[in-house]
């Protein structure tokens, strides 16, 4: 009788701790609820919609999901609610930048689905400048306000961020046109420079002629 009983508990324990698990993930499902933030935006340069750019999308260090700008630049992400987000922004020969979403809500709204828009540019990086230590902070910070009763940014930190990458911008900007100035100088320079060699030959052959002729005629004579 004693060995029946152990071998019900032996079989018995396994069921009873599935059954505590499956109960925990349902709770913690609920706790967390079914409502999510679905950000929408587009990627610019020079006002218009960049193609191919990288949104990477982080929680904490995990990576939870890459998505790319379509042929107009636009994008969409969903972020789960009650949790600390970071979105990199990102394409080849441009300057990345960086958002931080913060999407706790009250446990009330924790069910509720929200939209938030908006738009970010990128500008291209210039060969040979080192880019400021600054640039790497985020560009704006989001989050759920209780005075709209709805995610917005932070604006004091934005409008701060936004003129200091302006005058990034504007200085990067300044600095690719007086390389490309440059450049355009060098290839001006070099277009003579060959100019001048071939005048030169042919200078030299025509008297190498001029020569070679003299020579002949007095030859004769």
């Amino acid at each position: 009788m004693t060995s029946k009983r152990t071998s019900f508990s032996f079989f018995l324990r396994p069921a009873i701790l599935t059954l505590l698990l499956l109960a925990s993930h349902i709770l913690q499902l609920q706790a967390q609820g079914t409502g999510y933030l679905e950000v929408v935006g587009s990627v610019l340069q020079s006002n218009k919609g960049l193609e191919g750019a990288e949104l990477t999308v982080m929680k904490g260090n995990e990576k939870v999901d890459l998505v790319s700008t379509n042929a107009s630049g636009k994008f969409i992400v969903n972020l789960e609610l009650n949790n600390n987000y970071v979105i990199i922004f990102s394409k080849n020969g441009n300057i990345s930048k960086t958002v931080e979403i913060d999407t706790k809500v009250p446990e009330e709204s924790k069910d509720q689905i929200y939209s938030y828009k908006f738009k970010i540019d990128l500008f291209q990086k210039v060969e040979g400048v080192t880019e400021p230590e600054s640039i790497s902070k985020p560009v704006a910070k989001l989050g759920y306000s209780e005075t709209v009763d709805d995610f917005d940014y932070d604006s004091n930190y934005t409008s701060a961020r936004k003129s200091e990458l302006e005058k990034v911008k504007q200085e990067m900007q300044a600095e690719l046109a007086r390389k490309k100035q440059e450049e355009e100088l060098a290839r001006t320079r070099a277009r003579a420079d060959s100019l001048a060699k071939i005048n030169e030959d042919k200078a030299a052959r025509a008297k190498e002629l001029a020569e070679a002729a003299r020579l002949k005629k007095r030859g004769r004579s």
